[in-house]
């Protein structure tokens, strides 16, 4: 898979975690941050030391090339730039393949790379208490097999 062009993550530590409607992407490249930034409409802000540079983008799904998946993460490169590098969306809190679904076994069936839509999802659950919570997770659909025509 080679060195890794930047992280997709859904969520933002600022005092405990925060989800996002948003993906948010680190990029070891000022490059790579810059060109994410125009793709997906974003914002590239200075991140932090480990990180590089950080863009929070306005898209709440992204069109990948998924290239590989294991328990705790999905590697793949835009589909509108496959050239910038291998990205990564890591779960440290659930199974990649619980999280998205089926999504993830209809990957295994194709043969060669997939099309699909990386997204960010969203639930309001009302608690007992009445309150109102929402909660984002990411979404994964596979729109079928890559072909550099798709």
């Amino acid at each position: 898979m080679g060195e890794i062009a930047g992280r997709f993550h859904y969520g933002n530590v600022v005092h405990g975690t925060e989800a996002l409607r948003e993906w948010r992407v680190t990029a070891g490249r000022r490059d790579c941050a810059d060109q994410v930034s125009r793709l997906l409409d974003g914002e590239v802000i200075d991140g932090q030391a480990d990180a590089g540079w950080e863009v929070r983008t306005t898209a709440t799904a992204v069109r990948v090339v998924v290239e590989s998946t294991d328990e705790m993460s999905l590697a793949f490169r835009l589909a509108d730039d496959r050239g910038l590098g291998v990205f990564e969306f890591r779960s440290h809190a659930w199974n990649v393949a619980e999280l998205m679904g089926n999504a993830v076994s209809q990957l295994s069936t194709l043969d060669g790379p997939g099309l699909c839509e990386l997204g960010i999802g969203s639930v309001i659950v009302t608690t007992l208490g009445g309150r109102q919570v929402r909660f984002h997770w990411p979404s994964l659909r596979v729109v079928g097999p890559w072909t550099c025509a798709a």
